[in-house]
């Protein structure tokens, strides 16, 4: 199931002129913000609206609502424009994340123990997020730019299976310009026969990782690695720049993102 979440009344920090912009009570649905965008938009002529530099992250978060309660201070997603995060383990989507409008795969709950899995993209309002398509696997949605779609697969998930989901995927896509991220449990960072799989097939669609392979994503007990991807393919390419890892020893995934 996935999820929109708008908070009445809340400050929203929008790029290209329109900072601080109230959003009335009844402003409540994405029809209606995409019109107040582009009456913005219309009054900030000369300015290049389209193609102002895209800050990006993704992040395996580990529980989302734990790592929030553990960082007060908002400044966990870097004033990004746009957010993967995979393994939120939300069976709610949290009220913290009131700056941004976003899209939810919730967690599933079990039994016993916490939820497994969970799926969100952060966007900042003028990025105009709508949903396309999603599962337990992946988040498909569209943006003003072009296409997004955020993946989480498990470590045990078959290099194959990933190709396929992929191909699927790709096919249904309208627009040449697409953002690709997520923990694909791929390594890039060495000779791999997943990694490299994954890699050229992408590639093979004309997609480019943007991820510094030197630097790992990922640290456990026995060893690190770089499986948490950022794949771009067409005119964004040039918005997107100096990616670098953020790392938190008490994380075993790492923030992955652009200056």
């Amino acid at each position: 199931m996935c999820k929109i979440q708008y908070r009445k009344g809340s400050l929203l920090a929008v790029q290209e002129g329109m900072v601080n912009m109230k959003i009335p009570d009844d402003l409540l649905n994405i029809k209606e913000l995409q019109r107040v965008t582009k009456e913005k938009k219309g009054r900030s002529r000369g300015k290049n609206n389209k193609h102002d530099l895209l800050k990006v992250m993704t992040w395996n978060v580990e529980g989302l609502t734990s790592t929030l309660k553990d960082s007060p201070d908002n400044d966990l997603f870097q004033n990004s424009d746009l957010v993967f995060l995979q393994e939120t383990m939300c069976t709610k989507v949290p009220n913290q994340l009131q700056n941004y409008y976003n899209l939810s795969v919730l967690a599933e709950k079990q039994d016993r123990g916490r939820p497994v899995g969970g799926l969100t993209i952060l966007a900042k309002p003028n990025l105009n997020l709508q949903p396309v398509n999603q599962d337990m696997n992946r988040i498909q949605c569209k943006c003003r730019f072009g296409n997004i779609i955020g993946y989480y697969f498990n470590p045990d998930t078959h290099i194959e299976d990933i190709i396929q989901q992929l191909t699927e995927d790709l096919q249904t896509l309208d627009s040449q310009t697409s953002i690709i991220a997520g923990d694909f449990n791929c390594r890039v960072d060495i000779r791999n026969p997943r990694g490299d799989m994954l890699v050229q097939f992408m590639s093979s669609k004309y997609f480019r990782l943007l991820n510094d392979t030197s630097k790992q994503t990922y640290y456990c007990h026995n060893g690190s690695s770089c499986i948490d991807l950022i794949f771009v393919k067409s005119n964004v390419t040039k918005l997107l720049k100096n990616f670098h890892v953020i790392t938190d020893p008490h994380k075993k995934h790492q923030r992955v993102l652009n200056n």
